[in-house]
């Protein structure tokens, strides 16, 4: 077998063209011996994933190695390299790309990624050591005694990561992770494995579905997620949940031993959606932003609080504002984009009513505050669209009446987000 992944590495290195020795002046062959640590280490799912990435030409190359194709005997070129060896990508539940490693749809997996790697100098007879551990954290849920009623449960933990880099490192771009439980003998179970996030808060909902209704409870595990952490949530929703488990798994680290009360809350069934069907995004920040503040570059208007204390729903207003004729604004919104921030809007009418009656005739003093901030202020004396361009509003007059076709309007950018605190 050892035969065997050298000829398919050479044959790699020739198709490509990534270690092809041009000059044989500079650089010559080596054989380098790659193993696993000697340590425990977690149950590894074979073949291996090996990725070979070459700090000249900063390209990786991937080959599979079989288990008794370990140790292995890597060809290469003389030169610095860092060598990935990954466990859990072969069986499906994981994706490679871009020098990545990527979770399912729903931002979970059923299985674990494992992760080790090491630099080295290639030169002949040298014996890398890599010793993979776990690049995601296992998350067990267990609910006894529930309704008979009950035809789905769901849970959904954020924030966490949609993927890792080959190091390990999570992207800790605030996805949220979803996975339908499984029923058997009245219990219901989950059994998945996430990215962690670096947020120093965990959400974790769950939702029951019976024939009529939906239960949802929710709970903020005031922690961050850890890779190689196991985390055991057992319980009950009518006597609360309490996450336990005190055990260990070689390479894992203990699992968590935390007792948790969840609240019933109002299920979300607007599937993150905001006003005319729009997507509502949502944000993770350290701090949750108030009413008529400046967060980063955007005029947050109002910070509606939901659910809990920690979570808002917040109207930005663009910081940017346009002069042009009514039948250019959605094709000025459509284009336009700020902190990655896309998809905005006009106000609708309750928003340009209300908005209006907050600085009517006394729009000077927050325009002021938002002009030193680096924010465009409003027009007292003009007229801003809204209604999809139909309709136009002021903050002299209570009036809001149809757009014409041959005047120019003002045009502010309107946009809802969910902010949750890390």
């Amino acid at each position: 077998m050892k035969q065997t992944l050298i000829l398919f590495l050479l044959a790699m290195t020739a198709s490509c063209g990534s270690y092809q020795i041009e000059d044989e002046d500079k650089s010559k062959d080596c054989t380098v011996t790659l193993c696993l640590s000697d340590e425990e280490t977690p149950a590894l799912s074979y073949p291996l994933s090996l990725f070979v990435r070459d700090h000249e030409t900063q390209a990786t190359k991937q080959a599979e190695i079989s288990e008794d194709g370990m140790p292995a005997l890597l060809p290469l070129a003389s030169g610095d390299y860092t060598l990935t060896v990954c466990s859990g990508l072969s069986g499906g539940a994981y994706s490679y790309a871009n020098d990545s490693l990527s979770s399912g749809q729903n931002n979970c997996a059923t299985s674990p990624l494992l992760l080790g790697s090491t630099d080295i100098h290639a030169e002949e007879g040298l014996k890398a050591v890599v010793s993979p551990a776990p690049a995601v954290c296992n998350l067990q849920f267990t609910f006894h005694s529930m309704p008979e009623k009950a035809r789905s449960i769901t849970v959904r933990v954020s924030p966490v990561s949609s993927s890792v880099s080959l190091d390990g490192s999570p992207r800790n771009d605030n996805r949220m992770c979803s996975t339908e439980c499984r029923q058997k003998d009245g219990i219901w179970t989950a059994d998945l494995y996430v990215f962690p996030s670096e947020s120093t808060r965990t959400r974790i909902s769950v939702e029951v579905q019976t024939e009529g209704e939906t239960q949802a409870y929710s709970y903020t595990y005031r922690q961050a997620l850890q890779q190689g952490g196991i985390y055991r949530l057992t319980g009950n929703l009518h006597e609360g949940m309490t996450l336990e488990g005190k055990f260990q798994i070689n390479g894992w680290q203990a699992a968590a031993d935390v007792e948790m009360d969840f609240e019933e809350t109002e299920p979300d069934n607007s599937g993150g959606e905001e006003e005319g069907g729009e997507d509502m995004e949502t944000i993770y920040a350290l701090q949750l932003p108030g009413d008529e503040c400046v967060w980063g570059n955007v005029y947050v208007w109002k910070a509606d609080t939901i659910k809990t204390e920690e979570e808002v729903i917040a109207t930005l207003v663009s910081p940017v504002q346009w002069f042009l004729y009514a039948d250019e604004a959605q094709a000025t919104l459509s284009d336009y984009q700020e902190d990655e921030l896309a998809n905005w809007r006009m106000f609708t009418i309750e928003e340009a009513k209300e908005i209006r009656d907050q600085y009517y005739k006394n729009v000077g003093n927050i325009s002021s505050f938002l002009e030193d901030n680096g924010v465009a202020g409003f027009e007292s004396n003009g007229r801003y669209l809204c209604c999809d361009g139909d309709s136009t509003f002021s903050f002299v007059n209570k009036r809001v009446i149809q757009a014409g076709k041959t005047v120019k309007y003002y045009l502010r950018g309107v946009k809802k987000v969910r902010v949750i605190q890390k």
